[in-house]
């Protein structure tokens, strides 16, 4: 008996040790610099104006915006955590300051680790960053800065003498530092752009500034030296500190070197961002060596860096369609590339075909034209396509040879790849590649990326930006503007509403689009009461029947939205006589506008409810028994406009 109490005492201490340390490796997973209680907070500054006596930036603002969106994607910031300001007065970096403050303070108090990103781009000198006439000295923004109780603090700067922060409690311009794996993962990391006696400089050829371009590059994955897919504070500053460096010795304004102030403690290197934290990735093998430029879909220049052979780069981006320029000494290549969703896309040497440098001078990472660098040998001027045969040109030169035209006709069904200019074909237009200009076909247009402006009856592309006239107008871009009876466009507005209106009308309406533009179609039916409420004195028998078509934005904040719209159609009253009553209305078309502001609150995604005002202009024809009150009478027609109301449902 003793034997076997000795034995199940034994094993109830092992499942005991076991269970605890069950609990303490799930402790420390959870309670891991890497964790899931982490909460990472970032304020992101842009301010061009440096006051009166600076000449205007164009690229600070635009800086700041990038590298929020990056941290936001990649670098665990949500986005209400996450604060962009444009122009800021010192007392509007405060009060944000002090309300991080107050969320880092919450925080903590359950528990969580928590860490801030503050990101400033524009003027400054070496006493202090400049927003307009307000001098932020280096001091105080660091006294202010130090109140917030974070864990960790990464304060990076983006101007002129900005390594004179670093002097306000020692900090030197040194080569990049190295940390082992014992670095700590907690205190504060100073970065700035240049020393306390330099110029912070940016570029027009890569509309952006060299340390914040380079900061990008490095937060996406260029920065990734170890290949684990995560980019390190150690592994940016050194990485920032090489492309600045390089992109800046030859400059008129003198190398620019990106200077440091660390203080942290602890163990564990901090991780800036994840790749795997962004839904698509573009990944450059081994055997590809070169400058590489990456160009998305509007042209805006992503990255520009210089790939070693014999290891592998990966970058984190957004999914959409990218150009990419591959620069080998004189040589020159070029290769596109869709990046889907939730996938890695590999690029190899195999993707790219030759091309020619453009003539003259070339900017580095190529030139935008409308959007992307074309080369030369690849454009062919007119492309004629008279047979039934799509893509078969009169000159030869066949449409899906990746070829590039600015002007494209087709008899028939026409076949294309670049379109830099028009592209028309009566009965459809297939384009394999983009177009920047106007594609116009009497049937459909296909295109993968546009540039431009769509038009006819069923419109179809994957990316870009634009307008879309049709029918049907289908796109994978947010940012398409369409006009149509039918817009299926990503993220974009796609609802039913039924809904009464103060003249009685019980209507039905579709609207679709993007997501703030929408076309609008209204049905609906009216009853004797409705004669009245349009202003007449006699109460009718028959049916009106309404039917409007129109356009409008909507402004969603949330779960709310307002939309404004403005439409155009008819109300129809059906029939001559019904009953043995004869209408003098029945029959006739009433042209009528109507102008509408609505608000609404949206419970699910595809359930809301809204109401809102409406102003209505419509007129009636003459009719000398029909007795209409306060309109007045010109040219033989009846004019009247009202007030009304709308409230309603939304599916």
């Amino acid at each position: 008996m003793r034997s076997s109490m000795n034995t199940n005492i034994g094993s109830s201490r092992k499942i005991i040790l076991l269970s605890g340390l069950i609990f303490l490796l799930i402790s420390a997973s959870i309670y891991s610099d890497d964790g899931a209680v982490t909460r990472r907070f970032g304020i992101f500054i842009g301010s061009n104006n440096g006051g009166r006596d600076r000449v205007t930036l164009r690229y600070a603002v635009s800086d700041a915006k990038s590298l929020s969106r990056v941290f936001s994607g990649m670098g665990g910031i949500a986005d209400a955590d996450s604060i962009l300001l444009v122009e800021p007065t010192i007392a509007e970096i405060n009060r944000q300051l002090d309300a991080m403050g107050r969320q880092t303070a919450q925080a903590k108090q359950g528990a969580r680790r928590t860490e801030l990103i503050f990101y400033y781009s524009g003027h400054s000198d070496e006493n202090g960053i400049l927003l307009a006439r307000e001098r932020y000295s280096y001091r105080d923004l660091r006294e202010r800065i130090n109140t917030i109780a974070a864990d960790m603090k990464i304060i990076i700067l983006d101007s002129c003498s900005s390594g004179a922060i670093t002097r306000v409690k020692g900090g030197v311009k040194t080569q990049p530092f190295l940390f082992d794996s014992s670095v700590s993962a907690a205190g504060f990391a100073f970065l700035t752009s240049s020393s306390d006696n330099e110029a912070s400089q940016e570029s027009d050829s890569i509309e952006s500034s060299y340390f914040t371009h380079s900061l990008l590059a490095g937060l996406r994955g260029a920065a990734d030296s170890k290949g684990d897919g995560r980019v390190t504070l150690n592994e940016l500053y050194r990485y920032a500190y090489d492309e600045t460096l390089a992109k800046t010795e030859t400059s008129v304004y003198g190398a620019q070197h990106p200077n440091y102030d660390i203080q942290i403690s602890g163990s564990g290197d901090v991780v800036l961002t994840d790749i795997k934290e962004i839904s698509s990735s573009l990944l450059f093998v081994e055997d590809l060596a070169g400058l590489i430029s990456i160009r998305d879909s509007s042209g805006f220049l992503i990255a520009e860096l210089t790939k070693a052979s014999r290891r592998n780069l990966e970058l984190g981006l957004e999914p959409g369609f990218y150009s990419i320029i591959l620069q080998q000494g004189e040589r020159y290549s070029r290769t596109e590339v869709r990046l889907p969703e939730n996938q890695r896309t590999t690029v190899n040497a195999g993707n790219f075909y030759a091309v020619a440098a453009a003539r003259g001078s070339r900017i580095r990472g190529g030139t935008p034209d409308l959007g992307f660098f074309y080369p030369d040998v690849q454009a062919h001027p007119v492309s004629l396509q008279l047979l039934p045969v799509p893509g078969l040109d009169v000159f030869g030169n066949h449409g899906w040879e990746g070829l590039t035209n600015n002007f494209l006709f087709a008899l028939f069904i026409g076949k294309g790849h670049n379109i830099r200019g028009a592209g028309i074909a009566p009965l459809g237009l297939i384009n394999t590649g983009h177009v920047n200009g106007i594609q116009i076909s009497g049937g459909s247009n296909i295109t993968d990326e546009l540039y431009g402006l769509q038009i006819g009856l069923v419109n179809i592309n994957e990316d870009g930006f634009g307008g879309m006239a049709g029918l049907v107008n289908i796109s994978g871009s947010e940012k398409m503007i369409p006009l149509g009876l039918v817009n299926i466009i990503k993220n974009g507005i796609m609802h039913m509403a039924l809904y009464y209106d103060d003249m009685q009308f019980i209507n039905t309406s579709f609207r679709s689009g993007s997501k703030y533009f929408y076309s609008v179609m209204s049905f609906g039916l009216g009853s004797g009461f409705s004669y009245s409420r349009l202003g007449t004195e006699k109460e009718g028998r028959n049916i009106p029947f309404g039917f409007r078509m129109g356009l409008g934005f909507e402004f969603p904040i949330k779960n709310f939205f307002m939309d404004f719209d403005i439409s155009g159609g008819v109300i129809y009253v059906l029939g001559k006589k019904k009953y043995g009553y004869d209408d003098e209305l029945a029959g006739y078309t009433v042209p009528l506008g109507q102008l509408r502001l609505i608000g609404g609150y949206r419970i699910f995604e595809h359930l809301g409810i809204f109401a809102g005002l409406t102003f209505s202009i419509y007129n009636f024809p003459l009719i000398p028994d029909r007795m209409v009150s306060d309109y007045n009478v010109k040219s033989g027609n009846y004019f009247s406009n009202k007030w009304g109301f709308v409230a309603g449902v939304q599916f």
